[in-house]
């Protein structure tokens, strides 16, 4: 067997060099991001949407949206990613889809058109 001549830090993985061979070896996805991906996944499959502050990332805003497009990926959906000043936010693009996203969708609104009531000001 040839003895390794050379390795060295790829970018996302790790190139071993070998007389006439090169292996590329898949990167350790890090328990941080697959928490990430797996919270995502989970608001996406909910509600049909993921957000989270800017202040509270734990990973930069382009790894959250990579692990958003993920997550999407694993639930066979299309999802949309979007930063703004202070959030980043996942929408699936073709939410709601089935008779259960509906109903959870309406009931988002109603709970907020509730919420909205208690808030109204005077009329002019």
């Amino acid at each position: 067997m040839a003895a390794t001549r050379d390795v060295r830090a790829c970018g996302s993985g790790r190139t071993v060099h070998r007389p006439g061979t090169v292996i590329r070896m898949r990167p350790v996805v890090s328990l941080l991001s697959r928490s990430i991906l797996a919270t995502i996944r989970d608001s996406l499959k909910e509600t049909g949407q993921a957000r989270c502050d800017l202040v509270e990332l734990r990973v930069d805003v382009d790894e959250w949206r990579a692990l958003a497009r993920k997550a999407a990926r694993e639930l066979g959906r299309s999802v949309q990613t979007i930063e703004t000043q202070d959030q980043v936010a996942a929408v699936l693009r073709d939410w709601p889809r089935t008779d259960e996203e509906r109903a959870v969708t309406l009931a988002r609104m109603r709970k907020t058109m509730r919420a909205m009531e208690g808030h109204a000001g005077p009329e002019d």
